[in-house]
């Protein structure tokens, strides 16, 4: 995709930089006050309008998402560890691959009137993607927590308390 080009150039830049650098690659963020072009803030503003929650493909894509208090904890270490190479990269995902089923299930069960509608998966939207952590891991030791069901569950009481 034009996206994974653009990022791919950039870490080639970076990397060719005589000063010592570290790239973080986060992974589909999810949280408190995501995003709204992200799925959860997405479908939660489809309902709170009335409109019919849209899902894209066959709720079989998928993707570790990273929870953002994880995202930052890890952001931290890695801008206060001292590494001994020049150049370092780390992906930082979530702990899950999460599949877009089991999202449309929680919605389905929080909000029981709520209307959903398929449509055709974009042809830019890339179906799995998740993270190989294992260098985060052993690096910097990060390791989120497979706890998407939980902390979706609570953002969805959260607005539903909000609104």
């Amino acid at each position: 995709s034009l996206y994974g080009i653009t990022k791919l150039a950039g870490e080639h830049i970076v990397n060719n930089a005589e000063c010592p650098t570290v790239i973080v690659r986060p992974f589909t963020i999810y949280g408190e006050n995501g995003r709204k072009d992200e799925v959860i803030h997405r479908w939660l503003e489809q309902y709170k309008n009335g409109l019919p929650i849209t899902i894209y493909g066959d709720g079989d894509s998928c993707r570790g998402y990273v929870y953002v208090r994880d995202l930052v904890e890890a952001t931290v270490k890695v801008l206060t560890t001292e590494f001994s190479n020049n150049h370092e990269d780390f992906n930082l995902g979530g702990g899950e691959i999460v599949y877009l089923k089991d999202i449309i299930k929680i919605f389905e069960e929080s909000f029981p009137d709520a209307k959903f509608v398929k449509i055709d998966m974009p042809v830019e939207d890339v179906y799995i993607n998740y993270a190989d952590i294992s260098k985060a891991k052993e690096i910097i030791g990060f390791d989120p927590k497979p706890n998407f069901g939980n902390n979706l569950k609570r953002i969805i009481e959260e607005f539903k308390n909000a609104t």
